[in-house]
C-alpha cells in the first residue's frame, strides 16, 4: 500500500483500490518485491558475489540518462 501510495501524484486524488495495490501485475509492491526475490535467487544461482567497496551510486549525468532510457 505504501508503495503505491508513494508512486502516485500527491496533487491528485487516487482511488483506494486494494485489489490493485496487492497486484502482483504491474508497478506494484508485492511485484517489485518478487521481483527482487528472484534477481537474488539468480544471482545465488549463479555464485555472484558483488565486488566489496564497489561504488554503485548514480550521482553522475551518464547514469541518470541510462535510467531514463
Amino acid at each position: 500500500i505504501k508503495f503505491y501510495d508513494l508512486k502516485t501524484d500527491r496533487t491528485n486524488g487516487y482511488d483506494f483500490d486494494l485489489e490493485a495495490m496487492v497486484s502482483f501485475e504491474g508497478e506494484t509492491g508485492p511485484y517489485v518485491q518478487y521481483a527482487y526475490a528472484r534477481i537474488q535467487s539468480i544471482l545465488r544461482k549463479a555464485d555472484f558475489k558483488p565486488e566489496a567497496g564497489a561504488n554503485y551510486s548514480l550521482n553522475d549525468a551518464e547514469s541518470w540518462e541510462i535510467i531514463k532510457l
